[in-house]
């Protein structure tokens, strides 16, 4: 929240950033396309994360798909 001559302005700044550095991505470089427009996407090929690593997935895909909804 912060302050202006208007009033006070709402916004989801903090919980993005909170994301961000949860996926440890806070000292990433911006891109316009993150991933190659190209890329071959596949369900049964590559390899299988581990429980703790698709935990952190699922957590990090379910805060960005409420960031989206608010």
């Amino acid at each position: 929240m912060k302050r202006s001559s208007d009033g006070l302005i709402m916004s989801q700044e903090r919980y993005a950033t909170d994301i961000v550095k949860r996926a440890g991505m806070n000292h990433s470089k911006s891109v316009a396309t993150p991933l190659s427009c190209t890329e071959k996407l596949s369900a049964t090929e590559g390899d299988v994360l581990g429980t703790e690593d698709a935990t952190k997935y699922r957590s990090i895909v379910g805060a960005l798909q409420y960031l989206g909804l608010v």
